[in-house]
């Protein structure tokens, strides 16, 4: 099967809000803009070497989260750990995690 040529150019305007839009999701991805506005017409998903860096980078971030943690607990002077101290690196990382469903 012969595989078929991108031979064929669409423009479509936009306001300046909604290409910044575009182009901070891009980003966020590490994405051509054409590439992410490509994708987000034609796939259901996005490509696969984009998804895995995405899902590397949140588990990395997740990472430093639970390092925070362990310092926390290791550094606490008494058994007891306030939950005002840990309550914020579980959210971070819970939040990181749940990013990684969509890809």
């Amino acid at each position: 099967m012969k595989k078929e040529l991108k031979t064929e150019r669409i423009s479509i305007r936009c306001t300046l809000s909604q290409k910044q839009k575009l182009e901070k999701e891009a980003e966020k991805y590490e994405m051509p803009l054409t590439t992410y506005c490509a994708d987000k017409l034609f796939k259901v998903k996005m490509r696969e070497s984009y998804a895995k860096r995405k899902i590397c980078r949140t588990l990395v971030n997740t990472g430093r989260y639970l390092d925070e943690l362990l310092y926390i607990i290791e550094n606490e002077k008494s058994d007891y750990i306030s939950k005002e101290l840990i309550t914020q690196p579980l959210n971070n990382a819970r939040r990181e995690i749940s990013t990684i469903w969509k890809y």
